[in-house]
């Protein structure tokens, strides 16, 4: 059963839907979201959860305490891509995928009529985000 709906406090939203019973979780954020999010991430990380973060950035330039917080999360095998693209940055249209099946989102999609469509086009934008950027270890 697909799923979703906007949300213009994205960040509570993807709060709240980590600390459910989810198996998956694919995150499109910037940094300052990343740092907002990280302790709802490093408790849904401990009860299992499999977390891949592509972090949207203007720079390649990261603060020690950026640098540290993916460290900790990359300790406990989340994914995190950093890909630089000031459009994509400037539009802020970032999005959670739950089990590749529920997206929360912060810009409305006109252009699609079912949740599948929507669904399926968020999660091949991510994938394909996530092979064009560059994967931190």
């Amino acid at each position: 059963m697909f799923r979703f709906y906007y949300s213009y406090d994205l960040i509570s939203e993807l709060e709240k839907e980590l600390q459910r019973d989810h198996k998956m979780v694919q995150l499109m954020i910037d940094e300052y979201d990343l740092f907002l999010l990280s302790k709802a991430l490093f408790e849904g990380v401990s009860n299992e959860l499999t977390a891949e973060v592509v972090v949207v950035s203007t720079s390649h330039k990261k603060s020690m305490k950026l640098v540290n917080l993916c460290k900790r999360l990359i300790d406990l095998n989340v994914q995190i891509f950093w890909k630089v693209d000031k459009n994509l940055f400037v539009k802020e249209d970032y999005f959670g995928i739950f089990d590749k099946e529920y997206l929360i989102s912060k810009l409305e999609q006109p252009n699609f009529d079912d949740a599948e469509g929507l669904i399926r086009f968020k999660n091949d934008f991510f994938n394909g985000l996530a092979l064009d950027s560059k994967k931190l270890s």
